[in-house]
């Protein structure tokens, strides 16, 4: 998954460059999860979409202090989603573990593979269900964007001073 490279405009706020990129941002995020929550998916394409959350998730706590404290929801929601996918990752690696080593083929390693197999289709069916119903219901994309999109602080207070410095960073 090719990650997107934000366009920082030193002469602008960083309140001015989150309004303008992360929207983007979202629009892209959305997209990958999208098909992410697909059936049949690989678990290692979900695992490359748990780290595109955990980019994005980094990259929006940079900007809380130009949004403030209700960017927080929007964060928790993409916490919930690393969570999920998390525990699947975890269950799958263990799997993996098991069939690889060396107690692999036994009657106690095939009753561990089939305890985590179900283990990982339930978490993969519950990230499925919370992407569906949360992230990617009727109108939420558009509401992250339109959020990311008119609701930074244009103007550099004193919190925001921290973060024009981080932001200008990364950005170069």
């Amino acid at each position: 998954m090719k990650r997107r490279q934000g366009k920082w405009v030193a002469e602008t706020s960083a309140g001015e460059n989150a309004q303008r990129e992360l929207p983007l941002f979202a629009k892209d995020y959305f997209a990958l999860g999208r098909k992410a929550a697909r059936k049949q998916v690989p678990t290692e394409r979900l695992h490359q979409f748990r780290l595109a959350t955990k980019h994005f998730r980094y990259l929006l706590e940079l900007f809380r202090p130009a949004y403030g404290p209700r960017l927080d929801s929007y964060i928790d929601q993409l916490r919930k989603v690393q969570t999920l996918l998390g525990d699947l990752q975890d269950f799958a690696v263990t799997r993996d573990m098991v069939e690889t080593g060396p107690e692999m083929g036994t009657a106690d390693a095939r009753r561990a593979i089939e305890f985590l197999t179900k283990r990982e289709e339930k978490k993969r069916g519950e990230f499925r269900e919370y992407w569906k119903s949360e992230m990617d219901a009727e109108g939420r994309e558009a509401a992250w964007k339109n959020y990311l999109g008119k609701h930074a602080v244009k103007k550099a207070p004193g919190r925001l001073k921290k973060a024009e410095g981080q932001a200008a960073k990364v950005g170069s």
